[in-house]
């Protein structure tokens, strides 16, 4: 997103992004998107609802920083928020899980409660460049549903999960990043930006869901063996 024509926030799934949004829309930032038919900055809603109101009931989206310089050039810093990688995977998961339970769809919400790692991370690296197969890795989590038959909020939230970082912010060496624990430091630099305080509205985290996906040494192997080849970039080049 384009925050009141001085930067680009590079807005990534569960590092902050619907706080830092929020926190936007209740200060009257002006915010602009590469997807002008989401209307973001458009949409008619009283801020003075509680976050966990306005997080359910605006549009979100997280768009490449590609599309974004495409629209308004690349003469502007570019930020963004790290979040550690395992973390965010396991967060965004359960967020999914939120997602389901809100919209009332409770048998797909029962199926996710009970996924284990096995049945979420079983596809490679490779499949996730090519939209056949990502097409087929959200059927399977779903349940081997037709994908006409499962609901295109569950299936983009899958999507979602299952698309690499790196996509929206594509390792680029400009953005300035600020650390998930220390966003103190985020406040800071866009209080000094836009010259106003800007301190991040809290919103919901999805804790209180179930998950049987757990931040051990399976999860993480698994998680390493598909994305290490998004998440961590080659800086050093070489002849192969």
């Amino acid at each position: 997103m384009l925050v009141d024509n001085k930067f680009i926030f590079v807005s990534l799934p569960r590092s902050a992004s619907t706080s830092f949004y929020i926190t936007c829309l209740k200060k009257g930032i002006k915010i602009e998107h590469y997807d002008t038919i989401i209307g973001l900055n458009k949409i008619e809603l009283d801020v003075s609802h509680d976050n966990e109101y306005i997080a359910d009931n605006i549009q979100h989206a997280h768009e490449r920083l590609t599309s974004l310089e495409k629209k308004f050039g690349n003469q502007y810093d570019v930020i963004s928020v790290r979040r550690d990688r395992h973390e965010r995977f396991l967060s965004l998961w359960k967020h999914v899980i939120d997602e389901t339970h809100r919209m009332g769809d409770y048998d797909t919400f029962e199926r996710f409660t009970q996924l284990e790692v096995n049945d979420i991370l079983f596809y490679n690296s490779e499949n996730l460049v090519n939209i056949k197969d990502k097409v087929n890795i959200i059927k399977r989590i779903v349940g081997n549903k037709k994908f006409k038959d499962i609901h295109p909020q569950i299936s983009a939230m899958v999507n979602i999960l299952i698309t690499p970082p790196s996509q929206y912010h594509n390792n680029d060496p400009r953005i300035k990043w600020f650390d998930f624990k220390k966003l103190n430091e985020l406040e800071e630099w866009v209080s000094n930006k836009l010259e106003i305080e800007f301190k991040l509205e809290q919103s919901n985290s999805s804790k209180h869901f179930n998950s049987k996906l757990s931040l051990d040494e399976t999860f993480i192997r698994k998680y390493n063996q598909i994305y290490d080849i998004y998440d961590i970039p080659k800086v050093v080049k070489t002849l192969i």
